[in-house]
């Protein structure tokens, strides 16, 4: 699943790859647990890399403008 992108560049046929994984996975059950990893990793480089935080947070900000192509 980490291969889907909207671009040319996939190294697989992204369209194979979702129908893929839709048949075997529940998408609301991965994409729950991937938050919640996310989450637990953003508190924990809050505590332990303020540095590292800020790049997140930069990266945070970056995705939610969306696609500028």
């Amino acid at each position: 699943m980490m291969y889907f992108t909207e671009t040319d560049e996939c190294p697989e046929d992204s369209i194979a790859l979702n129908d893929e994984f839709e048949a075997k996975y529940d998408s609301v059950d991965y994409e729950a647990n991937i938050s919640r990893l996310l989450h637990h990793a953003y508190l924990r480089l809050r505590k332990q890399n303020d540095s590292a935080r800020r790049s997140w947070d930069l990266a945070i900000k970056c995705l939610r403008r969306g696609d500028t192509v």
